[in-house]
């Protein structure tokens, strides 16, 4: 006697009735995002937009964190360069290293209002 063949397909049977989408429909159950930009100006918009939402232009956030954390500027800082030299290595097209500098760039800037969170930057 022996085991049926196996044939590495395992499903699972639609939850409540629903019809799973027919294959190769680019129709998915999970919601699509759109793509994300590969210019790395678009991406650099994208950081600014997000990071603009989290922070109020003019209220010398910049010149208070100079005075109270010099860490955290100057880590900033240092990022924010990576970020100019990257782009200018990248070119138009975001390469890895610009899409890793960008990131570090954003999260420190994150970090700095995260540590001023509650006082006049807070929305």
């Amino acid at each position: 006697m022996t085991a049926p063949a196996r044939t590495g397909a395992w499903t699972n049977p639609p939850a409540n009735d629903a019809k799973p989408a027919a294959a190769g429909s680019g129709l998915s159950t999970i919601v699509d995002k759109p793509p994300a930009p590969a210019d790395c100006e678009a991406l650099f918009r994208a950081a600014v937009d997000a990071i603009n939402k989290r922070f109020v232009p003019g209220t010398g956030f910049f010149e208070r964190l100079q005075d109270e954390r010099p860490d955290l500027a100057e880590a900033e800082k240092r990022a924010f360069d990576r970020l100019n030299q990257t782009w200018r290595e990248s070119g138009p097209a975001a390469s890895p290293a610009f899409k890793l500098a960008l990131r570090t760039w954003y999260d420190s800037v994150i970090t700095a209002i995260d540590y001023f969170k509650g006082g006049e930057n807070d929305r």
